[in-house]
């Protein structure tokens, strides 16, 4: 009995021995983990701090001139202003791409220095224009460039070449609107009076009338501008040639204008007396 006893007390003791030791390692335990954890905490403020001090915050991208304005003329892209050598006897060439690429060449480079072979090339295209062998691609390369090198000399007989093709003679009827040349005159009164000229033809005329129509083409203009079919360019540009053709005597047409519902009634009527100098005008 004695010694059992002994026992049960020597086991007790054993145990809150134990479960006192495994406390205090416990708590030494979190209080280690504590201040590891302040250590790490610690080291990542001033790691960062030191990257913020040493690795300042990027700025978002930029535009070159934003950051550095004086970069000097980079934009305007360098272009010599002389031609380059431009073989016109290439016009002539059997191969059918070298005579377009001829071509092409003189509508790239013909108002640039250096390039003095307008009068050769122009006669040699003139040549192959009258050519009916000539494939119609290379006549409409052809036409373009001579269209660039005359200045209205031969429009009668780039007209005769441009009539077998639409796009050659779109192509020559710009051509004869800026040179303001007469020749295109019978082609544009005849789609005047035309009863259903396409929209395309009939804007080419009135361009065209405003630099070389006359007087008696008045009433055609008037009744382009007055019809009911006219698209509102179409009035403009019949005003405008019709203000370019007569000087003085459309003040009345200008009054019915303005006394119509017309969206763009007041330029019409500018254009109607775009020239007159009375006082009613």
């Amino acid at each position: 009995m004695h010694f059992d006893t002994m026992f049960q007390r020597s086991t007790v003791s054993v145990i809150v021995g134990f479960r006192r030791m495994t406390s205090i390692t416990l708590e030494r335990l979190a209080s280690f983990g504590i201040l590891f954890v302040c250590a790490v905490i610690i080291g990542h403020t001033s790691a960062v701090g030191q990257s913020v001090e040493t690795n300042p915050i990027t700025q978002p991208l930029q535009h070159a001139w934003e950051v550095q304005p004086d970069l000097g003329d980079i934009w305007n892209l360098s272009r010599n202003s002389r031609a380059p050598a431009i073989h016109v006897e290439g016009l002539r060439s059997s191969e059918i791409q070298q005579r377009i690429d001829a071509a092409q060449k003189i509508c790239l480079h013909h108002d640039r220095s250096g390039f003095d072979a307008r009068v050769p090339a122009l006669q040699i295209i003139l040549e192959r224009l009258r050519l009916p062998e000539e494939p119609i691609l290379v006549k409409r390369s052809m036409m373009s460039a001579a269209c660039l090198l005359d200045d209205g000399s031969h429009a009668a007989d780039l007209l005769d070449a441009a009539r077998e093709d639409p796009d050659m003679q779109s192509t020559l009827e710009r051509a004869l609107i800026r040179w303001k040349s007469p020749i295109g005159l019978a082609l544009w009164r005849s789609r005047l009076q035309s009863e259903q000229p396409t929209t395309h033809a009939l804007r080419f005329a009135l361009d065209g009338m405003q630099g070389v129509g006359e007087p008696s083409d008045l009433p055609s203009l008037v009744r382009i501008l007055r019809a009911n079919a006219s698209t509102d360019l179409e009035r403009i540009l019949a005003a405008h040639a019709i203000g370019s053709v007569d000087h003085s005597g459309e003040v009345p047409l200008a009054r019915e204008v303005l006394s119509t519902e017309l969206s763009n009634r007041y330029w019409i009527a500018a254009n109607l007396l775009q020239h007159h100098e009375s006082e009613d005008a």
